[in-house]
């Protein structure tokens, strides 16, 4: 149980404070009501502000004011920090943010279906950071860089996803991606929709390195020889 984690989650226009209501009720909503409940069993404090009735919530967060410019709600923010925008996250990235282990009936903690996340998220047009730890490595380092650049309105949305060292599957994928296991410390790729390698990093990418492959890729044309 995280008893320290506050999750604040900011909504589009809904007709009431979880769209869970009216005649046809989106079960995309109902689902993340649910997670949220889950949540605040867990210890987490969940608060959660619609824009057409707590405007003064999001005019107290400069960062999502840009996010409501940009046209990107819904957002998610852990202890004040932007952390999801664009979409509504599933129970295992909900656990993921707030510090909270899925569990399986009898309590123990669960494995999160990581692949399927992946291919949902570059299946909804997002950037995808995959971070596999080595032996001696740590994925909370090395998605620092990535979660800031998730957090910035200005930057495409974004999903981060993390495999420790005894996760056989995120070794796995980094094989079927060409890129080889780290041996020790941790590797980020970083990818575009449907599924390219824009950059692979070793340690702790930055988010200005992050940006930096980002312009890179973008600029990359078959006409400029760039691109293989």
């Amino acid at each position: 149980m995280n008893d320290m984690a506050r999750l604040e989650v900011f909504d589009p226009p809904m007709c009431c404070s979880t769209g869970v209501c009216g005649p046809s009720v989106d079960p995309k909503l109902a689902r993340f009501a649910a997670d949220l409940d889950w949540l605040r069993r867990r210890g987490v404090a969940v608060d959660r502000f619609t824009l057409s009735q707590r405007p003064d919530a999001f005019a107290r967060n400069a960062a999502v004011m840009q996010i409501v410019s940009d046209g990107a709600l819904p957002a998610l923010a852990v202890d004040g920090r932007v952390v999801h925008t664009g979409s509504y996250p599933t129970r295992a990235q909900l656990g993921r943010l707030a510090g909270v282990p899925l569990e399986d009936g009898a309590g123990a903690p669960v494995t999160a279906g990581k692949l399927e996340e992946c291919r949902a998220a570059l299946s909804d047009g997002k950037l995808l950071f995959i971070a596999v730890a080595g032996s001696a490595g740590d994925t909370a380092l090395a998605v620092r860089g990535a979660l800031e650049f998730q957090g910035s309105a200005d930057l495409p949305p974004s999903a981060v996803v993390e495999f420790g060292p005894e996760d056989a599957d995120g070794r796995a994928l980094l094989r079927e991606l060409g890129a080889p296991p780290p041996p020790g410390g941790s590797v980020v790729l970083f990818l575009a929709p449907p599924g390219g390698i824009i950059a692979r990093f070793t340690g702790s990418p930055t988010k200005r390195d992050l940006v930096k492959a980002l312009v890179a890729a973008s600029s990359c044309s078959p006409r400029s020889g760039c691109c293989g």
